[in-house]
């Protein structure tokens, strides 16, 4: 998937918000890493942002690892 930065000015009606950014976390079973240390499973985990327009739904963001 390819989120397009620019697509969150589609369907844009003059608003000053476009976008809205939520962050998730995705808990993985590999052999312990202190840089994938999550507190919220007290264990590895995967953390992901996520940018959504809010006019179209468009993924407009995506950071994290690949």
């Amino acid at each position: 998937m390819q989120s397009v930065w620019d697509n969150r000015f589609l369907g844009d009606s003059g608003n000053k918000a476009l976008v809205t950014l939520d962050g998730t976390d995705m808990p993985v079973e590999m052999k312990f890493a202190k840089e994938f240390m999550s507190h919220k499973f007290m264990g590895n985990g995967l953390k992901y942002e996520v940018g959504v327009c809010i006019a179209t739904g468009h993924i407009v963001w995506v950071h994290g690892p690949s």
